[in-house]
């Protein structure tokens, strides 16, 4: 494929602003530019405006190779980017816009490696299929309805293209966001005795959480240490006035020797014996929760990655875990086990970012890279 293609691809979907929705615009051109190479994709909807895609090429017998990337972006403020964030710019080797490498540019080249092998009529034994998502960075929605239905239970291995910084990562922390409102009584400032403080009672959550994570000190050897931040906290609306509401929210990443089970566990554990006392009215809500992934380092998948990406790389890729949570969080629960990597062109530091940049080198060289794996492992996973 030449390249004017393979970049007009990428603009196309950074054109887009697919912020937290709108994924299946991005899904139309992705379906439209595969039936031009002679491949059906099919649109699996989630909600308004919103599709994920499937798409496959190969012998429809197993072994099946998955190629997963989510096609939603964070939002962008336009005062912070030297162009615009929805329209792909090139400044040398640098393809800026929103999503580029967070991660439109591992969409893009997934789908090209796709097409290249259908233009080839590549022979393969088994297939390659498609699982782009939406809602990745909210929810991981996608994942969990394409998990739900199946179409991850007959892969024998996923490689999903978050930016990797062209390493290979097999492992990812988890992720539990939480909610804890304490209700009081309202009464004013001069008769305290009246009310009873919900901002009192919830530092005194605050402050019997951080004692009893104490006791946890948990480091996993891939992926560091069980990591609890508190990030907001509200309570009030007049200085003279005792709070009724207050309300804090909590992110905790998670590792398998303290897993989410585990800090769901102390949360409300903490909350229920708190609630014990007098005027104490403590509520816990989980409103995000993907558990760790730790997939085997010695699988074929990562060794042929490694090896295919240093040919072509001319760069040994790093087999490492991942401090952020990923799409791998919601396949991992598919009813086989198979192994999952995450290698995408991105620089890991890029996502999220204003003025957001993958290399257009490294963005070419992923298409190949994707390319040549399916054909080696899908040559080798029966062997």
């Amino acid at each position: 494929m030449k390249q004017g293609e393979q970049l007009q691809l990428l603009s196309d979907l950074i054109g887009v602003p697919s912020v937290n929705g709108r994924e299946r615009e991005v899904a139309l051109i992705l379906q439209s530019f595969l039936k031009g190479h002679g491949i059906t994709a099919h649109l699996i909807d989630y909600g308004n405006d919103r599709s994920n895609l499937i798409a496959s090429y190969g012998d429809k017998n197993t072994p099946v190779l998955g190629f997963s990337g989510h096609m939603d972006v964070v939002t962008a403020n336009e005062k912070e980017w030297q162009s615009s964030p929805f329209a792909l710019t090139a400044v040398g080797d640098y393809l800026v816009g929103r999503g580029t490498a967070d991660q439109k540019a591992g969409v893009a080249a997934q789908a090209i490696a796709l097409a290249e092998l259908a233009d080839a009529h590549t022979k393969l034994n088994g297939q390659v299929r498609l699982l782009f998502t939406v809602g990745e960075e909210v929810g991981e929605y996608g994942a969990q309805q394409l998990t739900e239905l199946g179409y991850a239970d007959d892969l024998s291995g996923l490689v999903i293209s978050e930016p990797s910084s062209q390493d290979v990562w097999y492992a990812n922390q988890g992720s539990i966001d939480y909610t804890v409102v304490s209700t009081g009584k309202t009464s004013h400032s001069s008769m305290p005795d009246l009310g009873v403080n919900a901002l009192d009672n919830l530092v005194t959550f605050y402050n019997a959480l951080q004692q009893a994570l104490q006791s946890h000190q948990e480091e996993s050897p891939i992926l560091g240490k069980f990591h609890n931040s508190v990030t907001t906290f509200h309570a009030g609306d007049q200085v003279n006035t005792i709070p009724n509401h207050a309300e804090l929210q909590g992110n905790a990443r998670t590792i398998p020797e303290f897993d989410n089970a585990a800090f769901i566990d102390l949360l409300t554990n903490v909350v229920n014996r708190l609630n014990e006392a007098p005027l104490m009215n403590l509520a816990l809500t989980i409103n995000f929760n993907k558990i760790p992934v730790v997939s085997d380092k010695n699988s074929l998948l990562v060794h042929q990655t490694v090896d295919i990406a240093q040919e072509i790389t001319e760069k040994a890729p790093q087999v490492i875990g991942m401090v952020g949570t990923t799409d791998s969080s919601e396949f991992v629960k598919a009813k086989t086990h198979f192994p999952i990597i995450v290698y995408g062109p991105g620089i890991t530091q890029q996502a999220h970012q204003p003025n957001e940049y993958v290399s257009k080198r490294a963005y070419l060289q992923s298409i190949d890279v994707y390319r040549e794996l399916a054909k080696h492992f899908l040559n080798k996973a029966d062997d």
